[in-house]
């Protein structure tokens, strides 16, 4: 999954530039990678419609897509957000306030529905993997 996630509303926090860029992206990465099943409406609100959201098979293919479209696609995010994080300004204490908000609502959300707490329980037993989710995973 690559993404910009954003903070607050679409609306609020993108203008209509970055998201076609975003879209584009997007558009472009999958046109190589499998689409993942489609996330459902409580988890999806945590994401731009600029996410890549892919499952790729077990099987040999997977790491030419890993290597290529997957990673071309990695580094044409990573400029974008280099791009914008070097053009950007700083933002008034409201707005920095709802950012803190929309970031703290994902970490909690996460830390209460981590989809690797089974697997990390198996592993590493309960207690450790509570720790590890709540105390350096997902802290607010």
């Amino acid at each position: 999954m690559l993404d910009f996630q954003p903070s607050l509303k679409i609306q609020n926090q993108y203008n209509n530039e970055l998201l076609e860029k975003l879209i584009k992206l997007k558009n472009h990465c999958h046109s190589s990678l499998p689409l993942a099943e489609k996330m459902s409406a409580d988890v999806a609100r945590f994401f731009s419609p600029g996410v890549i959201w892919s499952k790729l098979p077990k099987e040999e293919r997977s790491d030419f897509l890993i290597t290529n479209p997957l990673y071309t696609s990695f580094k044409k995010y990573l400029d974008l957000y280099l791009e914008i994080l070097f053009e950007s300004k700083e933002v008034n204490i409201e707005m920095q306030k709802e950012l803190i908000n929309g970031q703290n609502n994902y970490l909690n959300y996460r830390r209460d529905n981590d989809p690797a707490r089974p697997m990390l329980s198996s592993l590493f037993g309960k207690e450790f993997t509570e720790s590890l989710i709540e105390e350096v995973l997902f802290t607010t």
